[in-house]
């Protein structure tokens, strides 16, 4: 996907430190290099790990609700498969985001891959020999343990990749790379399922795509940061959650992406909907699962070709009211090709989201505990998605499927507007701006 973008003048930088003292540099961007990022090696190979990992997680994710549904045919069963996932990333999203500021980034990476790929294996084996469904959340909650360390360590590791001045250039090729793999992952695994009748093979690949992901990091060379030996404490802990609570911000845009996914997520229950109301089977499953990521991939290259966003406060609000309102579509829609199209809508406008909420984690979080702010930020999102499946996944086993859904979505277009009205720092938020770090 080449893009040629020719930025206009010059741009003025903005240096925000964490006591809002404010200065003013200059930068010439009049040739914007759309390569820039992947002109530094150690951005490459963290790259090639990125799509990878993201291709595992995918195809396992889609294999592991298939298998479950058809062992249990509960939606509880689903919901509980989420919350096994995130208890393992509330419990070490601290101190993993601790080392990642003081110990090798590096080799924090490497050991989640090499969990998730443990974890991985044992899934194959678990669906191959048919073994209790209990031995399958231990695998489960085995994968929460390396999710926890790979989801911390790599954007942190991308960022330390490339000088600041491309942080921003290296983030739209990270997004666009998640939604590549993100749409491929499902459809795959999908086929695979259906072609051979087992979940076994497409677990097979995610041990492979792991492996994989495993030889990519190893080639990882970040650019020299500064040692530090503080030691662990309660303070040097919790100084993610004090940052992103003193930055009004940063607190109101990561607050309104975990309760509207929180509250609107449907992705946990689509293999109740593939199975019991579309009647699509594993190819549709896969296929559904994959339009959300086709939907933001497309947006992605959109907002990729267009210049900054002139309100982005409003942009991530109306996105995440449109969210809402194509969660409800999805939810009461019978019709495979409307729920394909809702989806589709649901990833669209959560392209637009994501791209605000990481560009203002980007721009505004200082390199000395950037770790820490995002291990807080992974529990903000693993509390989204893995409770979400299990709240939709709870009111969907006494309410039904379509219920639970719609409930979500319309809880979603509330907190939009709620949001607005609250958070005036949010509601105001114009053209983002680079940001240089404080020395």
């Amino acid at each position: 996907m080449t893009v040629y973008l020719l930025a206009r003048g010059c741009q003025k930088i903005t240096k925000l430190t964490s006591d809002n003292v404010h200065r003013r540099y200059t930068y010439d961007v009049r040739t914007h290099d759309p390569y820039a990022a992947l002109r530094h090696p150690g951005y490459r190979w963290a790259l090639a790990c990125h799509i990878v990992t993201i291709l595992a997680a995918q195809t396992q994710g889609t294999a592991l609700g298939w298998l479950l549904y058809e062992k249990t045919k509960s939606a509880a069963a689903l919901g509980l498969s989420g919350l096994i996932m995130f208890l393992p990333v509330l419990i070490l999203a601290m101190p993993v985001g601790f080392f990642v500021d003081k110990r090798s980034r590096k080799h924090i990476l490497l050991t989640g891959i090499g969990i998730l790929t443990a974890a991985a294996f044992a899934m194959m084996f678990l669906a191959e020999t048919d073994s209790p469904v209990s031995l399958l959340f231990l695998a489960v909650g085995l994968s929460g343990i390396g999710n926890a360390f790979l989801s911390i360590s790599r954007p942190v590791i991308m960022r330390d990749s490339i000088p600041d001045i491309h942080a921003e250039n290296g983030a739209n090729w990270s997004s666009l790379s998640r939604r590549f793999s993100s749409v491929l992952g499902p459809v795959i695994a999908g086929g695979m399922i259906a072609w051979t009748g087992a979940a076994a093979t497409a677990f097979l690949l995610a041990v492979f795509c792991y492996f994989l992901g495993f030889i990519f990091s190893s080639r990882i060379k970040t650019l020299p940061r500064p040692s530090s030996r503080e030691p662990m404490s309660l303070h040097a802990l919790t100084e993610g959650f004090r940052f992103i609570g003193r930055t009004p911000l940063i607190l109101s845009a990561t607050l309104l992406d975990l309760f509207a996914v929180l509250l609107g997520g449907a992705s946990g229950l689509l293999p109740l909907f593939a199975k019991d109301i579309l009647h699509v089977g594993a190819t549709g499953l896969g296929i559904l699962r994959a339009a959300p990521s086709l939907g933001s991939g497309i947006m992605a290259v959109i907002l990729a070709h267009r210049p900054p966003l002139k309100r982005a406060g409003l942009s991530l609000l109306f996105a995440v009211a449109g969210y809402g309102i194509a969660t409800i579509v999805f939810g009461i829609s019978v019709s495979p090709a409307l729920s394909f199209i809702a989806l589709f809508l649901i990833g669209t406008f959560d392209a637009v989201s994501v791209t605000v909420r990481s560009t203002i984690l980007q721009l505004f979080v200082p390199a000395r505990f950037r770790g820490r702010v995002f291990g807080v930020n992974m529990i903000f999102i693993y509390s989204s998605n893995e409770l979400g499946d299990f709240e939709s996944g709870l009111v969907a086993e006494f309410f039904g499927g379509p219920f639970s859904v719609v409930l979500g979505g319309s809880a979603a277009v509330v907190l939009a507007f709620l949001f607005g009205w609250k958070w005036k720092e949010l509601r105001e938020l114009k053209r983002m701006k680079i940001i240089q770090e404080p020395v």
